[in-house]
């Protein structure tokens, strides 16, 4: 719940705070905990979330819709079709 409240107001240091706890909580291995701090990233800017990403060892098709949406609201719908591209050719995702 506080995970989305960060969200919704694109708060990003209360995003790195409940990102940092989430690690030291030892939650930081379930995909929705990380899907939803990537959400938070990713309301806020654009390249976070792409470091972020690119640091998850699992991605998800959520994972990848989180980037791509990212990049398409920053006006950088170019970054985004790449990146759809590439989730494209891995063989374990499946566009939606």
């Amino acid at each position: 719940l506080v995970i989305h409240a960060c969200r919704s107001f694109r708060s990003y240091v209360d995003g790195e705070k409940i990102h940092s706890y989430v690690i030291r909580s030892g939650f930081w291995g379930i995909s929705s905990v990380q899907n939803s701090i990537l959400g938070i990233y990713a309301e806020c800017d654009s390249l976070s979330a792409r470091r972020l990403f690119d640091e998850m060892s699992e991605r998800d098709v959520i994972s990848w819709s989180v980037v791509i949406r990212s990049y398409v609201q920053s006006q950088e719908p170019v970054l985004g079709l790449k990146l759809f591209q590439e989730m494209v050719r891995e063989a374990k995702t499946e566009p939606d």
